[in-house]
């Protein structure tokens, strides 16, 4: 992903974002994932279960996850279980020289997952092992997330352009937020002709079109109508 991207990190800082779940506490030997009740200012009632991970100093991007750190609130832990991943770490980044002490603000990147339109900040899981799971999906989404943010602002930059937004604000670096709320906004969508069995794109302005254009391919092949020639309908050609 650095290298496609072309970055190369030579810092890296820590990330965090809690999530709140009705249950017990519990430390669970098959998974490092560490649940506690002791931190939770915005509902103290239930329990807390912590994120941590480490992102590069320039884009933000996640490389790399901390697990079993017990609470967003205590800096100085997650800070000697990230220095201790660095050796590892640099196995895959031979720039990567440190960790940042100074930690990000608390759901920093991660209000793509925390915010109000998003329900995830709540679990609904029967044990550790399967919150440590979807934390891992989670970190996954928020990898492409956090690319597709940087790589959009680069290019955007680059080539002097702009979009506007649902509140008609012009923008020349949107969050991964505002992109995806653009696209709602645009009610860009994949429809199909039920008379001749062809799948399109609509609902595409010009803004956005010199956008995905600048990306190049990998990103505007998925709003091309040929990238889906393959799925028409069996009985119709």
């Amino acid at each position: 992903m650095f290298d496609r991207l072309g970055i190369e990190p030579q810092q890296a800082q820590i990330e965090s974002a809690g999530f709140y779940y009705s249950g017990y506490v519990s430390e669970d030997d098959s998974c490092q994932l560490i649940l506690n009740q002791r931190y939770g200012r915005e509902n103290p009632e239930l329990n807390h279960a912590s994120n941590l991970v480490l992102v590069d100093s320039i884009g933000r991007i996640p490389i790399g996850i901390i697990n079993g750190a017990d609470s967003a609130s205590r800096t100085s832990s997650a800070f000697d279980k990230a220095s201790s991943c660095l050796p590892e770490l640099r196995k895959k980044f031979p720039n990567l020289q440190s960790v940042s002490r100074r930690q990000l603000p608390a759901r920093g990147c991660w209000r793509c997952c925390t915010g109000p339109e998003m329900t995830v900040d709540c679990m609904y899981l029967k044990d550790s092992s399967r919150i440590e799971v979807l934390l891992f999906l989670m970190d996954t989404a928020l990898l492409v997330y956090a690319a597709t943010e940087y790589l959009a602002r680069k290019v955007m930059k680059e080539k002097n352009l702009s979009l506007t937004g649902p509140e008609r604000r012009v923008n020349s670096r949107p969050t991964g937020n505002f992109l995806l709320s653009c696209i709602s906004f645009l009610d860009t969508s994949l429809v199909l002709d039920r008379y001749t069995g062809e799948w399109s794109v609509v609902n595409i302005n010009r803004e956005f079109a010199s956008i995905l254009i600048a990306l190049g391919h990998e990103w505007m092949k998925y709003f091309v109508d040929t990238s889906y020639t393959c799925m028409k309908r069996k009985g119709q050609s």
